[in-house]
C-alpha cells in the first residue's frame, strides 16, 4: 500500500473521480444536501461521513483506482433519496429527474444506431467483436432504449408528480440498467477480458504449469486461462522460470518485448499478441529443444 504496486495516482484522485462516478446523481446532490441542511443535519453528517471516510481511507495508499469506491455511493444515494420527498415539490427537480431517465436510454439508442450503421465497416468496436451476435446484444439494448425514452417523455410535458412520484424514473432507470447488463456489457466483455488467450494457453500450458507473467499482475490473465500466474520482474528470473517450466506460455507487455530471442535461450514455438483494454500483449509459446515454427509479431526485434 505505501509503495504502490500499481495504478500509482495523486493523493486527490478518488476525491476528485467521485462526482464524476456518482453521474448522473450529482447533479442532484447540492440541492440534497441544501435540503438535508434544513431538515435533518444528523442524517445528513451520517450520510457524508460515510462518503469522506471511504474516500480518504483509499486516499492513503500510493495505488489507486476507481473502483475502490464503490461503497461510498450508497451513503450520497442516501442523501438524494432521503431530501427526494421535499425536492420532488419543485418543478425543476422534476424536469431534471425526466432529463437523467430520458438521457440514459437516449445514449443507448444512439450508439446502437451507431453501431448497426457503422459497427461492421468502422473501426467502432474491434474487429472480433464485429460479429451479428455482438452487435445485435448491443442494438437490443438500444432498442429499450428507444422504447423507454418514449414511455419517459410525458415526464416532460406533463406534470405527474401527484399521480406517479418517483415511481416511473426508477423503474425506468431501472430497466434501462438492466438492459445494459443483460446485452450491452456482455457484448463487450471480450474488449477487457483474455479470451483470445484461452486456447493459447490450453495448448501450450499444462494444467499443472504456469503462466509465466513478465513485470505484470495478471490476475485477469491467470483467471480466465485457469492456470496459475507467476510474475517475474527480470530476465534473469523469466529464464529460471522457463527453465523450471521446460515447457509453457510467457506473456509481456508490449514494451517489454522486445530482443526476445536474444534475450531468452529457449526456442519460441508460436507468438502472438493480445489486446485488451488499453494494453497489447506479447505472447511467447516455448519448449526446450523445439525448433522456432513462428516469427515474432510484426514490429518487434528478434
Amino acid at each position: 500500500a505505501a509503495g504502490g504496486y500499481g495504478h500509482r495516482q495523486p493523493f486527490w484522485y478518488l476525491a476528485a473521480h467521485f462526482p464524476v462516478g456518482f453521474l448522473p446523481w450529482t447533479l442532484l446532490l447540492p440541492a440534497a444536501v441544501t435540503a438535508l441542511w434544513r431538515r435533518n443535519r444528523a442524517l445528513l453528517g451520517q450520510c457524508a461521513l460515510w462518503v469522506l471516510l471511504v474516500v480518504l481511507f483509499f486516499s492513503i495508499p500510493v495505488s489507486k483506482r476507481a473502483v475502490y469506491i464503490l461503497v461510498a455511493y450508497p451513503g450520497a444515494a442516501l442523501a438524494v433519496a432521503a431530501a427526494a420527498d421535499s425536492l420532488w415539490a419543485a418543478r425543476w427537480y422534476r424536469r431534471v429527474v425526466a432529463a437523467i431517465v430520458i438521457g440514459i436510454p437516449a445514449l443507448l439508442l444512439a450508439a446502437g444506431i451507431l453501431l448497426l450503421l457503422f459497427g461492421r465497416e468502422a473501426a467502432i468496436l474491434p474487429s472480433f467483436a464485429r460479429t451479428p451476435g455482438i452487435i445485435g446484444g448491443l442494438a437490443t439494448s438500444c432498442l429499450a432504449g428507444a422504447v423507454l425514452s418514449g414511455l419517459c417523455v410525458k415526464l416532460l410535458v406533463a406534470d405527474i408528480a401527484e399521480r406517479y412520484g418517483a415511481i416511473l424514473p426508477a423503474v425506468s432507470l431501472s430497466a434501462a440498467l438492466f438492459c445494459v447488463g443483460a446485452f450491452a456489457l456482455p457484448a463487450l466483455n471480450p474488449v477487457k477480458e483474455p479470451f483470445g488467450l484461452v486456447p493459447v494457453v490450453e495448448r501450450a500450458v499444462p494444467a499443472a504449469g504456469r503462466l509465466l507473467l513478465f513485470r505484470i499482475d495478471g490476475e485477469s490473465l491467470a483467471l480466465h486461462t485457469r492456470r496459475r500466474g507467476l510474475r517475474v520482474d527480470d530476465d534473469d528470473a523469466m529464464r529460471a522460470a522457463m527453465a523450471a517450466e521446460g515447457s509453457g506460455l510467457a506473456v509481456f507487455l508490449k514494451q517489454d518485448a522486445t530482443n526476445l530471442l536474444e534475450r531468452f535461450s529457449f526456442p519460441v514455438r508460436e507468438t502472438g499478441r493480445l489486446a485488451m483494454g488499453k494494453k497489447t500483449y506479447v505472447w511467447v509459446s516455448f519448449e526446450k529443444g523445439a525448433s522456432p515454427s513462428s516469427p515474432l509479431p510484426a514490429g518487434d526485434k528478434p
